[in-house]
C-alpha cells in the first residue's frame, strides 16, 4: 500500500469527501484525486497539512508504520514514564522509582 492509498484509507475512515479534504489542505480536486490513485506523488507540504490538520500518524501515513491516528504528547510521556518505571524497578533495586 502506498502513501496515496493510505490518503484514501485516512479520508475515507473520517468520512471526508475528496472535494472537502482539497479545499482545506488547499489543492485542487484533480490534484487529489491523482494522489490518491498514486499517478503522482503528493508534495511533503500536503503531507505536512493532513498530518497537521487532521492528527494523522506522520510516519502511518508516509511508511504505513504504526496506527493511522497520532499520540498526543501526554500519550508519549505517559508511556515513557511507565517504561521507565518498569526499568527502574527491575534493575535499579536500590532506588524507588517515583
Amino acid at each position: 500500500m502506498g502513501i496515496g492509498s493510505r490518503i484514501l484509507e485516512f479520508r475515507r475512515t473520517r468520512g471526508i469527501t475528496q472535494a472537502d479534504l482539497a479545499v482545506r489542505i488547499g489543492m485542487s480536486h484533480g490534484a487529489l484525486v491523482n494522489y490518491e490513485k498514486e499517478k503522482r506523488d503528493p508534495p511533503a507540504s500536503m503531507l505536512a497539512s493532513i498530518c497537521d490538520i487532521y492528527s494523522v500518524n506522520p510516519d502511518w501515513l508516509l511508511l504505513g508504520n504504526g496506527t493511522m491516528e497520532r499520540q498526543d504528547i501526554h500519550e508519549h510521556l505517559d508511556s515513557a514514564l511507565k517504561a521507565t518505571k518498569t526499568f527502574l524497578a527491575k534493575y535499579r533495586r536500590d532506588r524507588d522509582p517515583e
